[in-house]
């Protein structure tokens, strides 16, 4: 490795340094919530009793995981970006 390569921890700090920090930090808090609600809605998902609830447990299920996924490739995006930006100041 390089002197000047940087670890996946370094990258991911860079990251909550960088100029988007408030908003690193907003996703972060709203990734933290929507685990959360993914982990609370599967737990209710099992403990129900009709279709309808069933229905309506998986789909917030489903939908707080997309949310989950997405502000996490929004994350490594950022890291990948910073990467770049490094590489053309070289």
């Amino acid at each position: 490795m390089a002197k000047s390569d940087q670890t996946l921890m370094q990258m991911a700090c860079g990251v909550l340094q960088g100029p988007l920090r408030p908003w690193v930090y907003f996703g972060l808090a709203l990734g933290l919530i929507f685990t959360v609600i993914f982990f609370y809605s599967g737990w209710r998902f099992l403990g129900a009793e009709s279709v309808n609830a069933h229905f309506h447990w998986a789909v917030a299920l489903l939908l707080s995981a997309l949310f989950v996924a997405m502000l996490k490739m929004w994350f490594w995006l950022q890291m990948m970006q910073n990467s770049i930006i490094r590489a053309l100041k070289k």
